[in-house]
């Protein structure tokens, strides 16, 4: 067998977090965070079973059983699940990982179930359409996402281009709907992707959407809601959302879509922390036009500025003195792809 070798794109999650759970608008982009994907390379072994190994341990599937260290667990269900819509057995191969090193809140729950994916379809000689990419992706991020995964960090690390994603409930089901769209910043400015990680255990993102709906008085599942109730919790974040996505534009006013991360980000509050809050006014004292949370949120959580070119260095630095590392971004060009 020859050593097949996949990767993928991170996301960035532009705008509507959480509200996407709940039928809202979202903007999401595949991103390269310093030229660096998540990578996965299959090969033969004897082990007799599938080995999933990267920076966080090693997992395997034999026979019906998930052992080892748990946090790729979900990438195993991602194997099982391939092998059982091509009907092929568990095959003898060790997949390893060599992660982006991306933060939390950047899709890497995600990114590396589609590219292990790609490399076991590959692996039997089929060559995946999207919605198999999809299909299979999905069920490691929603793995990890503790069953509850809107399916837009899949469609987002799936595309060569910004995407504008929803869900829509009809008769207790749920459909995932992608529209490509041309996003594009004002012209002179960048987005710093900024980690708030200081140590501390990470908030999982199935905390953090249980979380928002204690906090939105939401008590019932999604699809258990009324159209009327969802678009109760939907329609501010889609107004801002919308707000957005029209001053992602080269000739648009930069200071204004920094007033429109802020905007979004008070919409968030109740999913940001004292560290994500520190990063974002740190940055903006620093010269930064404004920012947000992106992801889910919570401690140890991920955040963007928007920065005019000519302040990103001061920006940096003074992030790094008060703890926070940060990246400028750029839009991916390619999905997943074999390499």
């Amino acid at each position: 067998m020859v050593v097949i070798r996949a990767s993928a794109p991170n996301k960035l999650h532009i705008c509507g977090e959480h509200s996407v759970v709940y039928g809202g608008k979202a903007l999401m982009a595949p991103v390269e965070i310093g030229g660096r994907r998540n990578v996965v390379t299959l090969q033969p072994s004897d082990d007799g079973f599938l080995r999933f190994s990267g920076d966080l341990g090693s997992a395997w599937l034999e026979g019906v059983g998930k052992k080892g260290d748990d946090v790729y667990f979900p990438v195993l269900d991602v194997a099982a699940f391939v092998c059982q819509q091509l009907r092929e057995a568990i095959p003898s191969v060790h997949a390893r990982l060599v992660f982006s090193d991306a933060p939390k809140g950047t899709g890497s729950s995600a990114s590396i179930p589609v590219a292990l994916a790609l490399a076991l379809y590959t692996y039997f000689s089929h060559v995946p359409d999207r919605q198999e990419l999809y299909d299979a992706g999905f069920v490691g991020d929603n793995a990890y996402h503790g069953g509850k995964s809107s399916g837009g960090d899949v469609a987002a690390v799936l595309s060569n281009q910004a995407q504008l994603f929803w869900r829509v409930f009809e008769n207790g089901t749920v459909k995932p709907v992608f529209d490509p769209v041309d996003l594009q910043l004002p012209n002179g400015t960048v987005l710093l992707l900024v980690s708030s990680d200081r140590g501390a255990p990470k908030a999982t993102t199935a905390a953090q959407i249980e979380v928002f709906a204690k906090a939105h008085g939401i008590f019932k599942k999604p699809v258990e809601l009324t159209d009327v109730e969802r678009n109760a919790i939907a329609a501010p974040f889609d107004a801002v959302v919308a707000k957005i996505q029209s001053l992602c534009r080269p000739d648009a006013d930069a200071q204004a879509l920094g007033a429109a991360l802020d905007e979004n980000h008070a919409l968030l509050q109740s999913v940001s922390t004292a560290g994500i809050d520190e990063a974002i006014q740190t940055a903006k004292i620093a010269g930064a036009l404004g920012g947000k949370l992106i992801g889910a949120g919570g401690e140890g959580g991920a955040l963007i500025v928007l920065c005019r070119n000519e302040d990103v260095a001061k920006i940096q630095e003074t992030l790094e003195n008060r703890g926070f590392e940060s990246w400028p971004v750029q839009l991916a060009k390619n999905g997943p792809s074999l390499d």
